[in-house]
Order: structure tokens, then C-alpha cells, then sequence
């Protein structure tokens, strides 16, 4: 994927990969969810490129996005719907997050060759996790329905 991608997702259960210097829809990745997709992330500087997403089935899939595109397969089957994911990659580690609406997070370390393992599940909100950032290489932020952010 180059500078010049966006990644749109549906309640069609639908990713849309736009050519946003041609304007035009590059890619439609169609219907490998069985609900709405609520989250997208890229695995951006790893060896390995995949396209991550959450969804309403309670399933985080991903795709390689070295063109052509190709379904990889179900990453993770979840306690309760995906709502956020985020990826933090460097040289020592490499993270994927996810925010489920029962208020966990699950940590997975990617390995090099594009393992996902689960490692630490955080609980701290009481509500659907809302959105998720990486703030530095070990700190995480999460903000959830809770009215509460860490």
C-alpha cells in the first residue's frame, strides 16, 4: 500500500482500498466478515504487510496487502465485538491491540515472519472499549463508553 491509499469499511461487511490520487476505488475486499467491520489497522513496517480488521462477528481477520490483495485468514476469535485495533511496530517489538465492547484489551505480540500471538489481556474499562492509540513504544492509550481513559 502506498502513500496514496485510503482503507474505508462498511456495515456491508465491505473494505474498500481507494487510490486517493486517481480518486478512484483501487481494491474491494468483499464480505469475509459475517457483520459490520468496525476497525481497521495496517501492520505498516514489518517484513510482513498485513491489513487487520475487527468486526460485530467477534472475529479479527487479515489480509496481505503485498498486491494482490489475499485473505489470510481469522487472526483471533473474541469474547465480544471489535470495536478498535491498533498496531505499534518497532524494531524491538512489535504489538497489535484489540478493543472488545465487554471492555478488554487484548495485546498480541507479531512475531517477525507474521505470527500473531496473544500475550496480556488488560481490563480496566467497564464499558466497550472506543478507540485505542499507541502513545510511545510501551504505553497504550484506550478510551471506552466507560466515560473513563487510560
Amino acid at each position: 500500500m502506498n502513500n496514496y491509499e485510503n482503507i474505508i469499511y462498511s456495515f456491508e461487511r465491505t473494505i474498500i482500498i481507494w487510490d486517493l490520487s486517481l480518486k478512484t476505488v483501487d481494491t474491494i475486499l468483499e464480505q469475509q466478515h459475517t457483520d459490520c467491520i468496525n476497525a481497521l489497522a495496517t501492520t505498516g513496517s514489518l517484513t510482513t504487510n498485513y491489513l487487520i480488521s475487527g468486526s460485530d462477528d467477534q472475529t479479527i481477520r487479515y489480509w496481505s496487502i503485498t498486491s494482490p490483495y489475499s485473505y489470510q485468514g481469522i487472526l483471533f476469535n473474541a469474547t465480544s465485538a471489535v470495536n478498535a485495533l491498533a498496531v505499534n511496530s518497532n524494531n524491538n517489538n512489535n504489538f497489535l491491540v484489540a478493543g472488545l465492547t465487554n471492555g478488554t484489551i487484548i495485546v498480541f505480540n507479531i512475531t517477525n515472519n507474521g505470527l500473531f500471538n496473544p500475550i496480556k489481556i488488560l481490563n480496566g474499562h467497564s464499558d466497550s472499549i472506543t478507540d485505542l492509540k499507541f502513545i510511545n513504544n510501551n504505553n497504550l492509550a484506550s478510551s471506552s463508553k466507560d466515560k473513563v481513559a487510560y
